[in-house]
């Protein structure tokens, strides 16, 4: 189905206005399709319109495919794509003995097609005909993920293994303990591309030895053989002839441990008392998921630099009691 909705804003009626005033109009139109919708809309002017009848025009402005509108807005068109190719493992211990957990495994590589590497790359007359860049997805492309989460209840206490015939004071002080966990170990996503070509071949990754904060991949890949000067940015108005994100430098990658150790105080057959302590990020590993303001800059101080501020949250300890009834 398509759509047409003219909309004149101009400050009159009728073309006697147009000598005197600039006359805007916008069209729109919809279309609709089951896998998508498509969204056109063109922002035009009349031929008195300033910029386009002054003595000099630029020149970029005569070389746009629609030189008469002041621009053009393509949006949501269903050509884009993303793809996933992995393999998923996973062990589960059903609750025996005090034990169960889950445990998984996943190894893969996320790409997507969703942007242009210029936008001279659409093609106006067949827009599923344009090329698109392929790329690591943003944030998904996760290499290698392992995860564990688990229950384990103690074999403390009464009519457990071990400690069965403690005390009532004992029992209550160290039976009955359980514990929670849930562990995450994960690669980092890739990182976007700075601004210039690398004057050098070959690829940007460092090895653990030799990353830093202040280096997290091989800046001389962008500086000049002939004059030991890092290379300028990419000029504006120029055909961009490199990718837009890394295939191989990635951002630390994430390390977590959740856990909880928990019991019951029974104080009546239907009164009881719950005592919890709760970590987040037990052991306190930050994540550096940044790069710095101005680290994919190559007119920058900051190039090549990686954001030292944590983003995931600080070792959290939480101590509660419940009571249920």
């Amino acid at each position: 189905m398509l759509k047409f909705y003219p909309a004149p804003t101009g400050p009159g009626e009728g073309p006697a206005h147009l000598n005197n005033y600039i006359y805007p109009s916008r069209w729109v139109a919809d279309m609709d399709q089951w896998i998508g919708r498509t969204d056109f809309v063109l922002n035009s002017r009349n031929t008195f319109y300033a910029a386009k009848n002054a003595a000099t025009i630029a020149r970029q402005e005569l070389l746009l495919p629609f030189p008469q509108y002041a621009g053009i807005t393509h949006s949501n068109i269903p050509i884009g794509s993303q793809g996933h190719h992995g393999v998923l493992t996973k062990v589960t211990k059903r609750f025996s003995h005090g034990l169960t957990f889950l445990a998984s495994y996943s190894i893969g590589k996320t790409l997507e097609q969703v942007s242009f590497l210029n936008a001279q790359d659409l093609v106006l007359s067949d827009p599923l005909a344009s090329r698109l860049e392929k790329r690591s997805a943003d944030q998904i492309d996760i290499p290698q993920k392992f995860v564990i989460t688990g229950v384990w209840e103690m074999p403390f206490g009464k009519r457990k293994p071990i400690g069965s015939d403690w005390s009532r004071g004992l029992d209550m002080l160290l039976g009955g303990w359980q514990i929670n966990w849930d562990i995450t170990y994960q690669s980092g996503w890739t990182i976007d591309y700075p601004n210039a070509n690398q004057v050098r071949p070959g690829s940007a990754k460092l090895g653990s030895d030799k990353r830093s904060f202040e280096r997290w991949f091989d800046t001389s890949l962008w500086d000049d053989p002939a004059t030991g000067r890092r290379v300028p940015a990419q000029e504006a108005f120029t055909l961009r002839a490199f990718p837009t994100r890394f295939g191989d430098v990635r951002v630390p990658g994430y390390q977590n441990w959740d856990a909880s150790l928990s019991k019951y105080f029974p104080v009546h057959e239907q009164i009881r008392f719950q005592f919890r302590l709760e970590m987040i990020n037990a052991f306190n590993h930050p994540w550096f998921p940044r790069m710095q303001s101005g680290g994919l800059d190559v007119t920058r101080a900051a190039f090549g630099q990686l954001d030292a501020v944590q983003r995931n949250l600080p070792r959290f300890i939480k101590l509660a009691l419940h009571l249920y009834w």
